[in-house]
């Protein structure tokens, strides 16, 4: 269990899931930089595994300077 993992809740407060661990470095940077909202662009039906069930678009501000997916977790070999 990932100790650091952000659970997605709707405007209601019912759960969709959770923000995927090699996307958390992302998302607590445009949190702290500015509000961030995310919307729900297409959902998959039951046949597709629950881990992909949702395509969630992220918009938000990201600080001057900063590269996205560009950390230790996205290093190639």
């Amino acid at each position: 269990m990932n100790t650091q993992a952000v659970l997605v809740c709707t405007h209601q407060g019912e759960p969709l899931g959770y923000v995927p661990d090699l996307l958390l470095e992302h998302l607590r940077v445009l949190q702290g930089n500015a509000p961030i909202e995310l919307t729900v662009e297409h959902i998959n039906g039951p046949e597709a595994p629950v881990h992909v069930r949702l395509l969630v678009r992220l918009d938000g501000e990201a600080p001057a300077g900063y590269r996205p997916m560009s950390g230790s977790n996205w290093q190639t070999f």
